[in-house]
Parts: C-alpha cells; sequence; structure tokens
C-alpha cells in the first residue's frame, strides 16, 4: 500500500498540469511503481473535471426524471408500467403490473437508462439478468421474466418487494441486538449462496437488502456485480471511476481500482451490519474531493460501535459487546487478506457471539477460552476446576515434600560417610591396640563407642530414606488421581479439547521429571506408560474427539510401549498392564484401518484379542475385564466388513452378546449401555451389507433408543452427542439415500438427516480443533444435500471435505466421501438445469 502523502503530492500535481501532459508527467514520476500510477489514476477517474460545465449533469439527472415520466403506461412484454422506483448508475426500475389477463400480479422491470445503452453498458445490463437467472435463493430477489422492448431497449422482469432497507426495518421494528444478528445472518446466507456461485455483489448496502413485513430479507440490485470465473471481466472491471458503487459502503480495494473478490462483498457487509447494529455508518463521509474520501475510508479506523450505540442509547437493550465489536471491526479491515476467509465464517462468528462460545474475530487467549468454557459448561467445570485447583496446590506442596524428601536423602548419605569413616578409625585403633594392651583396652571402647555411634546414623539415614520413599509414593499416587480422573471428565464435555491437551503436555513433562533417576521404579514406568497413552489419544485417536496429529499420536504410543516392555521386566503382568497394553494395540489398529491398511490393523487387533481373552479369563467375576473383548470384536468386525469378509458377522454377533452379559452384571453403568447401543449399530450396518435393509434398520432404531436415553441423563456429553449422531445419519441414509439401496422414505430420511445437522453443527463450533467433529459434520452436510438434491449443503460439504484431505492426505475416509460428495453435485446440478429447462 502506497503513502497516502506521496498519492495526493502527485494526483495534485497531475490536477494542475492539462490533460495532454498527465500521460507524460506519470510516465517520468511513477517510473517502476505501477501500483502507485493506478492509484493516481484512478482518483483522476473518479475526480470531477473542473473544465467540464455543469449543465451534462443537470442534464443527466432531468433526463432520469423525464424517462421516469415517459414511461408512464409504456407496455413491456405483457406487463404495463405505472411508476418509477428508482435509478442508479446505469439503469431504472419501475414498478408495473401484468395486463394479459393470464393472471394478475405486481413486478419490478429494469431497463437500461437512456444514453447508457452502449456496448460495454448493455452487457453489464445483460450480465446482470444472467447472473440473477442462475442464482435461485430465498433471500434474493427472483428473475422472472426478460426481454427487449420494440427499440431494442433491453429489460428484465423481477418480482417486486414489498419491504423496507434492512436498517430502516430494524428501527422501525425495535430490533433488539439478538434479532438485528440472526436478520444480518439470513443476508450472509445469500451472499454466502451466491460467492458459492462465484458472483460477487459488489455493491451491498442497505437500500439493496429489503426486508418484506414477516422479516424476511430479500438482497437486490446485481447490476455492478462480479463473475468470478468470467474470463473477459477478470480483474479488469475497475468500478471506482464509473460512479456505478456506493462510496460509503465501498471497499478500499474498490476505492483504490484495485481488483475485487468476495472480501470485498465481506467488508461491505460489516458496513452494513455496522449501521444495522449503531444506527450509523462506520464513516461519517463529508469528503469534498475524491482524495478526502480515499483517505477517509482506507486510512482512518472506524470508532467501535459499542462506542457509538452505547453513547445512544441510554437502556441496556441495544448495548454492543466486545465480541460484536470485533466481529464488525474484523470485516472492516483495510486489508482484504485480513478479513473473514469467507462469508460463511463472518456469520458462524455472528453465531458464536449468539451463542456465548469463543469467537475468530479476537486474540484467543487462555483467559479468554477459559471464560466462555465456563460460562457454557458451569456444573460441568465446576467438579473439573475443584480438581484442577487441588492437583495446583498439591504441586506446590508436593514439590516442597519432594525438595525436602532429597535434601534428608543428602544428609543420610552424609551420615553413612561419616559411618564409615568412623569404623575405619576403629579399625585402625584396634591395630594400634595391639602395641600396648592397656591403651588398646582404651581404644576398643573408643572403637565399640564408634561403631555404635555408625550403626545409629545408619539406621537413622535408613529412616530418612523410607520417609523420602513414602512422600514420593503419595505424589505418585495424588498425580494418578488428580491428572488422570480430570482427563477422563473433560473428555465428554464441550469444547475441551484444547484444555485435554494442555493437561496432557503438563502432565508427561511432570511425569518425565519424577521419571529420572527412577528408570527401575514400576510405579513410576506404570504412571509413564499412561501418560503417553493419553497424550497419543488427545493427538489422535479416530473414535474420540481429537487433534488430528496421527503421526504424534503413533509416536506417543510406541514410546508406551516401549515403557510398558520395561516395566513387565521389572515385575509380572498384572490386569492394569494387561488392559494397558490391549489398548495399545487397539488405539495403533485404529489409525492403520483410518489410513485405508486394514489387513495391518487386523495384525493389532488379533494381538489385542489373546490379550482380552486372558483377562477375561482370568477375572471372569470383572465387567471391565469381560468388557474388552466385546471392545475387540467391534474392531475386528468394522475392519472385516470393509474387506468384505463374510466372518464379520461373526464377530459382531460376538460383540453384542459380550455386551449384553456386561450390561446385566452393571445394568446402570453408563459406558457399557453406550457401548451395547454401539454393537447393536454394527450389527445392523452388517446386516444391511446383506441387503436385509429392514432388519438392519431395526437394529439401527433399537441402538437410537438407547443412545437417546443416555443423552437425556447426559446432555453435555459430547461423546455421547456423536454417538447418536451418527446413528441418525445411518438411519437417514438407510430410509433414503438415492446414492445406494434404500427403503424409499425419503421424508423420513429428511427427517432423521436434519436432527444429525442439529447435533454436528453446535459440536463442530465448541470444538474447531476437534478433527472427527469437523469430519462428521462435512459427511452429515454431503448426506443431507445428496438426500435434498441442495448443492448449497454440497457445497458446503465439499469445503470441509477438501480441508481434511489437505490437513491429512493418508484418510482414506476422506478421499471416499469427496467421491461421493463431487458425484452427488454433479447429479443435483443436472437436475437443477433440467428444472430450469422446464
Amino acid at each position: 500500500m502506497n503513502d497516502f502523502r506521496i498519492v495526493e503530492e502527485l494526483f495534485l500535481a497531475a490536477l494542475d498540469r492539462p490533460a495532454s501532459e498527465r500521460q507524460g508527467f506519470l510516465d517520468e514520476k511513477c517510473a517502476g511503481n505501477p501500483g502507485l500510477r493506478a492509484e493516481v489514476e484512478s482518483l483522476l477517474s473518479f475526480d470531477t473535471d473542473k473544465s467540464r460545465p455543469l449543465s451534462p449533469i443537470v442534464e443527466a439527472g432531468a433526463a432520469g426524471i423525464l424517462d421516469g415520466m415517459a414511461m408512464l403506461g409504456v407496455r413491456a412484454g405483457p406487463y404495463v408500467i405505472k411508476a418509477l422506483i428508482g435509478h442508479g448508475g446505469m439503469g431504472s426500475v419501475y414498478r408495473a403490473s401484468r395486463v394479459d389477463e393470464q393472471f394478475s400480479r405486481e413486478v419490478a422491470i429494469k431497463f437500461i437508462r437512456t444514453g447508457m445503452n452502449t456496448p460495454a453498458a448493455v452487457g453489464r445490463f445483460l450480465r446482470e439478468r444472467q447472473i440473477l437467472a442462475n442464482l435461485d435463493h430465498p433471500y434474493i430477489g427472483k428473475l422472472l421474466d426478460g426481454g427487449a422492448t420494440e427499440r431494442g431497449i433491453p429489460y428484465f422482469v423481477m418480482e417486486y418487494i414489498h419491504g423496507a432497507p434492512i436498517d430502516e426495518y430494524a428501527e422501525k421494528n425495535s430490533l433488539t441486538v439478538e434479532a438485528r444478528c440472526e436478520l444480518f445472518r439470513r443476508v450472509c446466507e445469500a451472499v454466502g449462496y451466491a460467492h458459492r456461485h462465484l458472483v460477487v455483489h459488489r455493491d451491498l448496502k442497505p437500500s439493496n437488502v429489503l426486508v418484506k413485513e414477516d422479516g424476511t430479507p430479500v438482497l437486490l440490485d446485481f447490476g455492478i456485480a462480479k463473475i468470478l470465473d468470467d474470463a473477459a471481466a477478470m480483474d479488469r472491471t475497475r468500478t471506482a471511476g464509473t460512479g456505478m458503487l456506493t462510496p460509503e459502503y465501498a471497499s478500499p480495494e474498490q476505492l483504490r481500482g484495485r481488483p475485487t473478490n468476495t472480501a470485498t462483498d465481506i467488508y461491505s457487509l460489516g458496513v452494513v451490519f455496522y449501521q444495522l447494529l449503531t444506527g450509523s455508518k462506520p464513516f461519517q463521509v463529508e469528503a469534498t474531493t475524491p482524495l478526502e474520501l480515499a483517505r477517509t475510508i482506507c486510512e482512518d479506523a472506524p470508532p467501535r460501535p459499542s462506542s457509538v450505540v452505547n453513547a445512544r442509547h441510554a437502556n441496556a437493550r441495544l448495548r454492543l459487546s466486545d465480541d460484536l465489536d470485533n466481529i464488525v471491526l474484523m470485516a472492516l479491515r483495510k486489508e482484504p487478506e485480513r478479513r473473514y476467509r469467507s462469508v460463511d465464517q463472518f456469520s458462524e462468528d455472528v453465531l458464536r457471539y449468539l451463542q456465548g462460545r469463543p469467537i475468530i474475530a479476537r486474540e484467543d487467549t487462555f483467559r479468554y477460552r477459559a471464560t466462555k468454557f465456563v460460562q457454557r459448561n458451569r456444573a460441568g467445570v465446576l467438579a473439573a476446576t475443584l480438581a484442577t485447583a487441588a492437583l495446583l496446590g498439591a504441586v506446590v506442596a508436593t514439590s516442597y515434600e519432594a525438595h525436602r524428601a532429597n535434601q534428608a536423602l543428602l544428609v543420610s548419605r552424609e551420615h553413612q560417610a561419616r559411618a564409615e569413616r568412623e569404623h575405619g578409625i576403629a579399625l585402625r585403633q584396634r591395630e594400634l591396640a595391639t602395641a600396648s594392651e592397656t591403651r588398646a583396652l582404651e581404644q576398643q571402647e573408643l572403637a565399640t563407642q564408634s561403631e555404635k555411634r555408625a550403626v545409629e546414623r545408619a539406621n537413622e539415614a535408613d529412616r530418612e530414606r523410607q520417609k523420602a520413599r513414602k512422600r514420593l509414593t503419595d505424589i505418585v499416587d495424588l498425580s494418578r488421581h488428580s491428572l488422570f480422573d480430570v482427563q477422563g471428565t473433560l473428555e465428554h464435555l464441550s469444547g475441551a479439547l484444547e484444555a485435554r491437551r494442555d493437561i496432557i503436555v503438563t502432565t508427561r513433562s511432570y511425569l518425565d521429571g519424577l521419571a529420572s533417576g527412577n528408570e527401575n521404579d514400576p510405579t513410576i514406568l506404570a504412571m509413564l506408560v499412561t501418560g503417553y497413552t493419553q497424550t497419543g489419544d488427545v493427538l489422535g485417536v479416530p473414535a474420540r474427539p481429537n487433534l488430528g496429529d496421527t503421526k504424534g499420536a503413533l509416536e506417543a504410543w510406541q514410546k508406551a510401549r516401549r515403557i510398558l516392555t520395561r516395566l513387565e521386566k521389572i515385575q509380572p503382568r498384572n490386569m492394569r498392564a494387561l488392559l494397558q497394553d490391549l489398548g495399545l494395540h487397539q488405539r495403533v489398529g485404529l489409525v492403520l484401518e483410518s489410513q485405508g491398511r486394514g489387513r495391518e490393523a487386523l495384525t493389532e487387533y488379533g494381538a489385542a484379542l489373546e490379550v482380552a481373552r486372558k483377562l477375561a479369563h482370568g477375572f471372569p467375576n470383572d465387567p471391565n475385564a469381560i468388557v474388552q473383548t466385546g471392545i475387540v470384536e467391534h474392531n475386528l468386525g468394522a475392519t472385516l466388513g470393509q474387506l468384505h469378509d463374510p466372518s464379520a458377522v461373526d464377530h459382531v454377533r460376538a460383540e453384542v452378546a459380550v455386551y449384553e452379559r456386561v450390561s446385566a452384571m452393571v445394568p446402570h453403568e453408563t459406558e457399557h449401555r453406550m457401548g451395547l447401543a454401539t454393537a447393536i449399530s454394527a450389527l445392523g450396518q452388517t446386516l444391511i451389507a446383506e441387503h436385509k435393509l429392514r432388519e438392519g434398520l431395526d437394529q439401527y432404531l433399537k441402538s437410537l433408543a438407547i443412545r437417546e436415553d443416555l443423552i437425556r441423563q447426559r446432555p453435555n456429553d459430547v461423546l455421547g452427542q456423536g454417538g447418536l449422531g451418527r446413528n441418525l445419519v445411518r438411519i437417514a441414509t438407510t430410509l433414503g439415500a438415492p446414492w445406494m439401496e434404500n427403503l424409499g422414505d425419503r421424508a423420513g430420511a429428511t427427517q432423521y438427516i436434519q436432527r444429525a445437522l442439529e447435533i454436528f453443527e453446535p459440536l463442530r463450533v465448541s470444538e474447531p480443533s476437534d478433527r472427527r467433529a469437523k469430519g462428521d459434520l462435512a459427511r452429515t452436510l454431503v448426506y443431507a444435500g445428496g438426500i435434498r438434491q441442495d448443492p448449497g449443503q454440497l457445497s458446503r460439504g465439499v469445503a470441509l471435505l477438501v480441508e481434511l484431505r489437505a490437513e491429512d492426505p493418508k484418510q482414506v475416509r476422506y478421499k471416499t466421501d469427496l467421491a461421493l460428495a463431487e458425484q452427488l453435485l454433479r447429479t443435483a446440478a443436472t437436475q437443477t438445469d433440467a428444472r430450469v429447462t422446464r
């Protein structure tokens, strides 16, 4: 970006020269800096040339009025012009009525203005008509017809909107801040739809967003819109000098005459949102020259919306928060690349504000995340907060105790050394005693006393060593209960993934410190195995909320396995060691399976099944030992099913039997009931793979009933919500997914897929770094778009899948889902074209 002082000097200097000399002047002054020259030329083109007479400007205004009067009563096709509604840069819009006796309808008709029917203007006018023909959205004004008058003047017919500009509607109806935000999000939906169809509006302002009496917004006037993939217009359409844009709502890049893209609309939406919330524009443009106008919008920072609205409204009804300030100001950033990446992201941030969640448009500090997390989960966080407070206190106290223990060990070593020295002296004294019997007796007495003192000091050292050992054991026990119990609680809470990673990193660092010098201590080694296992879970276990770092997860689990091998050499295997070994085989198998390495995964699951059977045999009355066999049978059945192995069904039925047995043993244990629901759902999948759709659906519905009951008991459990959502997706696809064998119930499929979206949308917002939540939402959007034949939902799903595939190229599921989504998009586009043709 060039310094405005330099731009100003060159602009004023060029104005002082005749028009014939300006090109040579700019050649000399802007040599080697094409960006500087473009800005000066943009301002020169935008400037009102003082040599131009005033009469053409007056005549143009008068012509608009005369055109409106002349058009009254004129017929365009089956419509008769009734009144002039308004006119802008190149077009005039009239209210008209249909008079061909087919039916009665009031419409709006747009014509090219008199004197504007140049080839370039006609091209833009026809392009606007084609843009409207390609857009079909409830919040975008609909194109009804088009043609040309007998004189060859093109026109097009649109629906007539009875409504008020969005800011006037909000003031007239005294909308609350929340209602204004919801209304604005619907406008964003329309603009986002246009962007996904490669159209940039470039003239967004309140008068182009009318709101009907029922509160429905309608986006109008695509007169200077830009088609992103139009090679003829690619970045060469500069509107700053044409008079077609509205300066108060134009972006800095528009005023500078620079290329425009979707970021331009995001800026203008920011201005509209600012005015909707405050009743004022962000910049009170009173500039008398183009340079002053450009400097105001391109350089000055707008006041925070809260400072404007809070000064105007004494009551709290319309007071704004810092979050809303930051959302608006992010959209109004001068640099396009620093604004929201898309209109959808802008709208999602407004939704985050409405839901009390952390927003993107502010520094994501730990204090800010923690505040939002506590506000959403007050009851659930209380226990974790108390445990964490206890942990912090314990770390301080135990660190002091550990220091005291180490000091005691040093003292005991000094006592031991002193005892050894005194013992040596006693021996020498005995040797000297042979020289003189009298002196020997005396020396022997002294030696005896020295030995007694040495024994006493050795005993004292041993007591200190035992005390230090007990303190260390207490520290380890406290750490295990504090850190890992908190970890288990947070796993079920929404928005806790980053907090879990912080706790795991802290835990691992703490245990590494304890392990130094205690490589053969079984208690420390057992805790290290648990710490590295849970670190891998947070980083990338596919079955639970994770950060998507599968490589880091595998490294953590390999380290845990090496430590477990060392531990087994020190003490024989017990139940805890068997569970840890089993869990590591399972986790590695899940990652291999997700990467399309099913055969390698079967090797891991086979080893896990051997360990699980040892557990069940060794602890026949322990439900936690028995259920491990069911967990491994589930993974074996799923993997064999993907490999089309007929033995898959045997493993799935074995899984159901295990969970039915365990649920009967402990009927109120939530985790076992959730496992039973998963097992029943897996059986449904297997039956459907055998073309037994109705039997499979029955199993899905049985699983759904269990999950819904669990969610009623624990409504904030994100693991339970995810399982419920995936269950709903399976039911929907079985009922009516057109790309696969189904029961032909499209209405039922639509109902269940909508319920799944209502679960996955909030989960994705609450935990943006969770790879599984993002994948669930992407997949459900694709299925919903395919069932409803909705290109908008399909496009959203494709965008998320493209991001996921870039983040984790080895993940096979993303590639498969993306191929299906692209196929469904082509089908939806073909059907849309067919409907338009009809």
